[in-house]
């Protein structure tokens, strides 16, 4: 992940997913109005509804699960740990490597292709 660590510095719950801290921070750096802050809740995580399928564990078995088999509020995080200051580490820090990345990718050289290689 292009922002793990200030992924890791920022993040304050267990769970996290639609919508969580991650995207309301988001929101409230990038469009603050569409933030309802007084609306923002916590997950209402959901146990899982068949056997060895828990979708937080790892070697689970994978099953497809409506969204709300998983939560019973359409929330996995907690959104009320949003912050603006979260929101503008997460957005610049992507930006900034995305940029960072892209130049340097754009400068590489491609090697030429060898015969009978394409």
């Amino acid at each position: 992940m292009v922002i793990a660590d200030v992924f890791r510095e920022g993040i304050k719950t267990e769970r996290w997913g639609h919508p969580c801290e991650l995207e309301a921070s988001m929101g409230l750096a990038l469009q603050p109005d569409i933030v309802r802050q007084e609306s923002l809740q916590a997950g209402g995580v959901l146990p899982p509804p068949l056997p060895y399928s828990n979708a937080w564990e790892p070697l689970k078995l994978g099953v497809p699960l409506w969204f709300d088999e998983m939560t019973a509020n359409g929330a996995l995080g907690d959104a009320r740990q949003a912050s603006i200051e979260f929101g503008n580490a997460v957005t610049e820090t992507t930006v900034r490597r995305a940029v960072e990345f892209l130049e340097q990718f754009i400068a590489r050289r491609v090697p030429a292709a060898t015969s009978g290689v394409r």
